[in-house]
């Protein structure tokens, strides 16, 4: 049997999966190793900012009300932008969706 495949969506809870990466910042960026997966990531100022909020679970809606905040652009853009990240962190098995 097939399994459906889960996307990030406005009604979720996310959170970084712990006890997996070791993160050291540069900067405005983060670099972060996966433990499990043997890879290495790096994130722009931007995406180093998300992942500081992904620290304990936190709603989607709320990581994008905190960037609306801190930084300027159209609120649907920035939506868009969240979701795709977050996205790719799922498909990565960087993040989990909190139940």
């Amino acid at each position: 049997m097939l399994k459906k495949k889960t996307t990030v969506n406005l009604n979720h809870k996310v959170c970084y999966c712990p006890g997996d990466f070791v993160t050291s910042n540069l900067d405005e960026d983060t670099v972060m190793m996966s433990i499990s997966q043997g890879k290495y990531y790096g994130l722009d100022e931007t995406g180093s900012r998300i992942w500081q909020l992904l620290q304990r679970p936190i709603a989607v809606t709320e990581i994008i009300e905190v960037l609306a905040r801190e930084y300027t652009g159209p609120l649907e853009l920035i939506q868009k932008d969240v979701l795709a990240f977050l996205e790719k962190l799922l498909q990565k098995r960087i993040i989990t969706i909190d139940p």
